[in-house]
């Protein structure tokens, strides 16, 4: 199970999920994707440089969302805490853009 809070991700230990992010420019129009783009997409233990804990497949087939998709590999044997991540293009032109950043919190699981 999973559930988005503000910009806060919960997930239960082991769990998928498939977190749609609509995306756009700082004025609201929507933000194309091209092959030129690397979409990427990482949860680390500290907000700025932590240890890497695991990148996410990023599904841009659509050109104005990404698809973040969480397996059960990437939470399965990590520790029940807090965590922090972000969901960013880099562009073929240099630029970085970042859609969603915030906490994401695995819980417990009772199944494991």
């Amino acid at each position: 199970m999973y559930k988005i809070i503000g910009s806060n991700v919960y997930i239960t230990r082991g769990d998928s999920a498939y977190i749609t992010v609509n995306i756009a420019d700082t004025d609201g129009n929507k933000f194309a994707l091209d092959t030129g783009h690397i979409v990427r997409g990482q949860m680390r233990t500290e907000p700025n440089n932590g240890d890497l804990v695991f990148d996410a497949d990023i599904d841009y087939s659509n050109p104005d969302k990404i698809i973040w998709h969480i397996k059960p590999e990437n939470t399965k044997g990590i520790e029940v805490k807090e965590y922090y991540y972000d969901l960013g293009v880099d562009t073929a032109e240099g630029d970085v853009y970042t859609f969603a950043s915030g906490k994401f919190v695995v819980t417990d699981e009772v199944t494991y």
